[in-house]
């Protein structure tokens, strides 16, 4: 398959991609490895040797999200790279996608359902 070609699967891939995101982002659903009254927290890529410093994302025994930065400087954000970038955590720089893309489809307008 000569480049041109391999470009264009490429994209009709990453379109699918962006279809299944939305077709998830609403509808309402709760992932089967998740527990509510739980923390999940991971240290974030520019850390200075702080492990403490990350996101933490809570969910509450009646299944509403909090999300915190222990990132506590007013100069200071979590960052999680590319991995071109020497970011450790890919999924979760993937999951941050997809929360901007549903931020952004809120900002839009209402959930359909």
């Amino acid at each position: 398959m000569d480049s041109s070609k391999e470009s264009i699967s490429t994209l009709k891939k990453h379109r699918e991609n962006i279809d299944q995101v939305r077709e998830l982002l609403e509808q309402p659903f709760w992932p089967e490895t998740i527990q509510s009254n739980e923390r999940y927290f991971i240290t974030h890529d520019d850390n200075g040797g702080d492990r403490s410093k990350g996101l933490e994302v809570a969910i509450s025994v009646d299944g509403d999200v909090w999300i915190d930065t222990t990132c506590l400087n007013p100069f200071e954000a979590c960052r999680f790279r590319t991995h071109a970038g020497g970011g450790r955590n890919q999924r979760v720089r993937n999951a941050l996608l997809i929360l901007a893309e549903a931020i952004r489809l809120d900002n839009e307008g209402p959930v359909p359902y």
